[in-house]
């Protein structure tokens, strides 16, 4: 079993039923073949067939303990510390400074566009053989904004503005979100994670998958 039905709907493994159902219609109107190509007809198929298997409580079970079996056997992450997904400044593209803003507008709700949709912000991930023949996990580091502990949000301490977050009520902080690739891994295959158990819903990884050949 290759797939992880989770990751594909972006839910954790114990997400309660009206939250895989909820992830399922998000999906379901971001991938439906009507709006776009073969690529998203392949992703409305995995979204589906996640959802037929995740909302049965007995199919939920079986594949459950099927993947238990599975990944039994500790998958070591392919880096030892978190990918940023913002990369460097220098490199990013989008640039840096729209990435961040994108990412922000998540938690701030300022500045965005009522018709502004999800992106997918993409990677590519090259694996030797013997690494796509077992299966990798990639931590990616994800930066998220929180209301500051000192001042509480006020952007002030007293009079004068807060100086850790430098008056403006919010610091940034960062947390960490996997991405599995699954054993026997082909070349060209597509894994995506949604990032909505981190607060982000306008932005999701897509990571493309290439096999070194030797």
């Amino acid at each position: 079993m290759a797939k992880n039905y989770y990751v594909i709907l972006g839910v954790p493994i114990d997400a309660p039923p009206e939250t895989i159902r909820s992830a399922f219609r998000k999906q379901a109107r971001r991938c439906h073949p009507d709006h776009g190509g073969s690529e998203k007809a392949r992703a409305f198929r995995e979204a589906s067939e996640a959802y037929e298997v995740l909302s049965d409580p007995v199919l939920r079970e079986r594949y459950d303990r099927e993947m238990h079996r599975i990944t039994r056997r500790e998958i070591e992450p392919l880096v030892a510390d978190p990918v940023p997904i913002t990369g460097r400044p220098e490199s990013a593209r989008p640039s840096f400074d729209a990435l961040f803003e994108r990412l922000s507008r998540n938690f701030t709700g300022l500045g965005r566009p009522k018709a502004e949709r999800e992106e997918p912000l993409l990677f590519e991930l090259v694996l030797s053989p013997e690494e796509a023949m077992r299966g990798i996990r990639i931590p990616f580091r994800v930066p998220v904004l929180s209301a500051c502990p000192r001042c509480l949000g006020s952007g002030h301490s007293g009079l004068f503005p807060c100086d850790d977050c430098e008056g403006a009520g919010r610091s940034v902080d960062s947390r960490t979100i996997e991405v599995q690739v699954p054993a026997r891994v082909r070349d060209g295959t597509v894994v995506e994670a949604s990032l909505n158990p981190l607060g982000v819903e306008n932005v999701w990884l897509r990571v493309h998958v290439r096999v070194e050949r030797h």
